[in-house]
């Protein structure tokens, strides 16, 4: 199995060869030029797309004719369950919050992500884009549309304080690529913007 996962951007190859992202499953922060490891696989990943087409029925026909209108966007669910002393000891140097940990500051992105960052010219909202590859199975890069987390027990004696070990955290990604028909039977899901030039 490769570093980063077969479909990484030049970019995430960057931060692979530099050490930022260490294993296959991983979050980059495009906004950030940083990446952190998720050291579990998902509990489940739900990929779906949607089509959108136009229909009249002319006279004499019991069937109406479809034109094409747009597809997608392609929107990925993926739901972890984290361990904050795992997720701390495969990212000894990622970010950490004032208020807590790396799963904490991890949170914080993933909301960070679906507010506002407004431009002093024009008051532009420009939307933080992630990329997210899980083993050699999925990558997406686009926007997160949502974001939810639970925290479970055991309690645990902390840097500052106690907290919940285990944290289950749930975002989706819809992508801001577009493709072709022809690239799915060679990619499926695991899609590679880097071979596609954009």
């Amino acid at each position: 199995m490769s570093i980063i996962g077969s479909s990484a951007t030049s970019e995430l190859r960057k931060a692979a060869a530099s050490n930022k992202i260490p294993t296959s499953n991983y979050i980059f922060f495009h906004h950030l030029n940083k990446g952190i490891t998720i050291p579990v696989d998902p509990e489940n990943i739900t990929d779906s797309m949607t089509a959108s087409w136009a229909s009249s029925t002319p006279l004499s026909r019991s069937a109406p004719i479809y034109s094409y209108q747009n597809s997608g966007p392609r929107t990925v669910q993926f739901n972890f369950t984290l361990h904050r002393d795992l997720v701390k000891q495969f990212n000894p140097d990622w970010l950490k919050s004032e208020r807590g940990d790396v799963v904490d500051r991890l949170i914080d992105e993933l909301e960070a992500c679906v507010l506002p960052d407004y431009k002093e010219s024009g008051k532009i909202v420009n939307p933080p884009i992630v990329s997210v590859q899980i083993r050699d199975e999925i990558y997406i890069k686009g926007v997160i549309q949502s974001v939810g987390k639970a925290f479970k027990l055991p309690i645990i004696k902390y840097d500052n304080g106690f907290k919940y070990a285990l944290v289950d955290i749930n975002f989706s990604v819809s992508e801001v690529t577009p493709y072709s028909a022809s690239i799915i039977p060679k990619f499926g899901g695991n899609r590679p913007h880097d071979v596609l030039k954009i």
